[in-house]
């Protein structure tokens, strides 16, 4: 999954690698800070690089403070939340 983030209108888009836009489809925690911090980082980075790049940004924090749940769906707060960032 890529993303697409237009400028000129500040909007983010997953797209998955078929070039296909799945505006309904789930998104684990895990694989929303992987795809935030290749962006961040212009590189492919490994999952567990990923999260602390993303705490460090200050994108977002675990779900307490010990666990970041990586196989958790991302929901639409917490997404709001990265977004607003």
């Amino acid at each position: 999954m890529l993303i697409v983030i237009s400028q000129e209108s500040r909007t983010i888009y997953l797209v998955y690698p078929d070039g296909s836009f799945k505006p309904n489809a789930s998104v684990t925690r895990a694989r929303l800070a992987t795809m935030l911090a290749r962006f961040l980082t212009n590189g492919d980075i490994p999952t567990k690089d990923a999260i602390e790049v993303v705490q460090q940004a200050g994108l977002f924090n675990g779900t307490t403070e010990k666990t970041f749940n990586l196989n958790g769906m991302i929901t639409r707060d917490q997404m709001a939340t990265v977004v607003m960032h």
